[in-house]
């Protein structure tokens, strides 16, 4: 019998809480007034969102609170304690992260809280899983892009507690990992800022269509797959959604998981259901997801235009109101068993059990009557009244003297007192001292002005990009991936060593079960090429190349985010260097701590979105073959995309190369990342940057087709 599963629905408010627990929810994700993926959900202010810890506690759930987003070196030393403190004080079950520099702080403050690791820091492999075990994470939420045995795996190899999406809104990139909405518009995902430019129009291949939009997620088929897998949390997308939706899905849900516990061989799930789910929110129509696929054209949206929320129909609202939202602060109420003594001569006592707490509260003494004695209907009328509180007193024990008598206002205190006394029973087993902190650090003061020298590194997937980086005696680092072709790769390394350059092997991006098995089985064609190091994508690569190749140096590319000084701190305690963020301004570039270890990126073009689609497969011209497409937004922008058919991903970048060679001289090396151009585009920006190294002279005004990205104007 497998342990009943956590059904985790989303909150983006205090009512959307309230309906998800009414309607079955074992837990709610919340996120506060700032630091959560969810920036513009109706998300409560710090003393609401202690209030609805309480809520979830009175009724024995659980509130995880989302600090999944990046975090600015001021943001990490002088808001974050402050607005975690009261919360962790409150006794909130669990907190979800993506930052590591965040994960590293809470481990210091609050060494018993519990961590959960976001879908934002994209988890895709076991040895990814590990390691944050060993930071001390408990939970993993894992990407929406696994498949069940992917699943499974992880969960066996790591051995900690999996929470995976069952229903919900997909998105065409990998979490953590998406760009676009920051660059085109300047509001970062990575910033809980997301404008969704995925949903747009495009025009592809001589179409027009929203090629990079998916469907919502519906898991309900593969619950009893999920339980056979290892996933213990259950969880329904939607903190935007409104409390209807949260209700309706919920409770869906619930009754689904319950389903595949008690019988999972006759598991069937009715069409009216889904007919449900489609009529509160129809946005872009529904689809199982990657359970059992890698992608699929099926899996994309066909309408060009997203629907507005159609509030579900009126009948459905009806029903969901009915059945779950009617008088729900009335129905929801904690129920509380009551015993009363009024003995003439004695103290009034009032006892009160709830949740597995009882209290006991003395009143004033009770007197003889004078004229009316007190009946004990007058007693338990006043004593049964809760009025405001989160209790419902459903059953009264009464001890009464024939002759006693208290006043209607005594007997009103008792019970106020008796009620407050039995709340802070019930929640003072959740609250938490405070650990003594430090003193508050001072911000890291602006970097100095002295530059850096310097030495030039180059990523090439090409020849003839290679062929032009090596005639540069200022690049003294080439990278080439780990999957170029078989043909190609010793070839490349031969002409690299040759040119007394180092060589530096690119690990994939988003490593998955597939691509550490494919790693493993080609080791012996990487050390023939004998690489000086390697670049990550994500530390999941991080345990191969450290067992196959000890003496290597390990770099962590700009997916492994150092957005301050202690995620630097953190990543530098496994690796040997970092690459700078790219959505970092000058100012904040500067604050970062130990960057002699870190490589900027001056030159390339922004990989914007690391998808486990690809349009080409999806709009049915999948060829098998390698190479750039390119994709036109409504702005006439063309975004080249790149087909990476030995993992059959694809990669969208930004349409103008970002171009900052006045950063060289910030970081302890400075990297031009080659996608699409050919050998003359490739010789023309390095000599350009180069020519700015032995210079030391920053260009003037950015010429036309080129960007500085963040560098300049930052993100909120």
């Amino acid at each position: 019998m497998i342990e009943r599963p956590e059904l985790l629905s989303p909150a983006g408010s205090f009512e959307a809480m309230k309906a998800a627990f009414a309607a079955g929810a074992d837990a709610v994700y919340m996120g506060g007034r700032a630091f959560g993926a969810r920036a513009f959900a109706e998300n409560p202010d710090d003393r609401n969102l202690i209030e609805a810890i309480d809520y979830a506690h009175l009724h024995g759930r659980r509130l995880y609170l989302t600090v999944n987003t990046l975090l600015k070196e001021n943001e990490l030393r002088r808001e974050l304690r402050s607005f975690m403190d009261p919360l962790y004080a409150a006794g909130v079950d669990a907190v979800l992260v993506q930052d590591l520099g965040v994960l590293e702080a809470f481990r210091e403050w609050y060494p018993d809280l519990e961590l959960h690791a976001s879908t934002q820091m994209a988890v895709s492999d076991g040895n990814f899983g590990r390691l944050l075990r060993d930071l001390g994470v408990k939970r993993l939420v894992l990407p929406r892009e696994l498949s069940l045995a992917e699943i499974a795996e992880i969960k066996e190899e790591t051995g900690l507690d999996i929470e995976a999406f069952v229903h919900g809104a997909l998105c065409y990139s990998y979490s953590g990992r998406c760009l676009m909405s920051s660059f085109i518009g300047g509001r970062s995902g990575n910033r809980g800022r997301c404008a969704q430019p995925c949903r747009l129009p495009y025009t592809y291949n001589g179409s027009r269509g929203t090629f990079l939009s998916m469907r919502d997620l519906d898991g309900l088929s593969y619950i009893p797959q999920m339980l056979k897998a290892g996933v213990g949390s259950f969880k329904i997308e939607g903190r935007m959604k409104k409390p209807e939706y949260v209700a309706l899905t919920a409770s869906i849900y619930r009754r689904y998981l319950d389903m595949a516990l008690e019988d999972p061989g006759y598991y069937r799930v009715d069409k009216a259901d889904r007919e449900k789910l489609e009529s509160i929110f129809l946005r872009r129509g529904y689809t199982d997801g990657y359970f059992s696929r890698h992608n699929g054209a099926e899996m994309i949206s066909p309408r060009e235009k997203t629907m507005a929320d159609p509030e579900g129909s009126e009948s459905l609202l009806r029903e969901i109101n009915e059945a779950i939202l009617a008088d729900l602060d009335i129905r929801e109420k904690v129920p509380a068993s009551a015993a009363v003594k009024v003995s003439t001569g004695e103290k009034a006592v009032l006892s009160l059990s709830a949740c597995g707490k009882a209290v006991s509260v003395s009143g004033g003494t009770v007197r003889r009557a004078e004229k009316a004695p007190l009946s004990a209907a007058d007693v338990s009328k006043q004593i049964t009244k809760s009025g405001g509180t989160p209790f419902r007193i459903e059953k009264t024990g009464l001890t009464l003297s024939e002759d006693a008598f208290m006043s209607i206002g005594e007997l009103n205190s008792l019970r106020r007192e008796a009620l407050a006394a039995l709340q802070e029973s019930i929640l003072s087993q959740y609250r938490r001292e405070l650990p003594e902190h430090a003193a508050e650090e001072a911000d890291i003061p602006a970097g100095k002005e002295e530059a850096f020298k310097p030495f030039l590194t180059c990523s090439v997937i090409s020849e003839e990009q290679l062929d032009a980086a090596l005639s540069f005696e200022e690049v003294k680092r080439i990278y080439i991936e780990a999957f170029a072709p078989r043909e190609q790769l010793p070839g490349m390394a031969e002409k690299v060593r040759s040119a007394g350059k180092e060589l530096y092997i690119a690990l994939p991006e988003v490593p998955r079960m597939e691509q550490l098995a494919r790693l493993e089985k080609e080791s012996k064609l990487i050390k023939s090429a004998a690489p000086d190091g390697f670049l990550h994508g994500g530390p999941g690569t991080l345990e191969y190349a450290k067992n196959h190749f000890p003496e290597a140096r390990n770099i962590a590319n700009y997916g492994i985010y150092c957005m301050n000084s202690l995620a630097v701190g953190a990543v530098l305690k496994l690796f040997d260097g970092y690459t700078i963020p790219a959505e970092l301004r000058r100012e904040e570039i500067l604050r970062l701590t130990e960057r002699e270890k870190a490589e900027i990126m001056v030159y390339g073009r922004m990989p914007l979105m690391i998808s486990a689609q690809c349009p080409l497969k999806t709009s049915g011209k999948c060829r098998r073959t390698p190479g750039f497409t390119y994709l036109l937004d409504r702005t006439g922008r063309n975004m080249p995309v790149r087909s990476i058919c030995s993992e059959c991903v694809s990669v969208i970048y930004n349409a103008e190369p970002l171009y900052i060679p006045e950063a060289a001289q910030e970081a302890g090396s400075a990297r031009i990342v080659f996608t699409d151009e050919d050998f003359a585009a490739a010789r023309k920006a390095l000599n350009d940057i180069s020519g700015l190294i032995k210079s030391g002279k920053a260009p003037g005004n950015l010429s036309a087709g080129f960007t500085r990205g963040h560098y300049r104007r930052g993100i909120q």
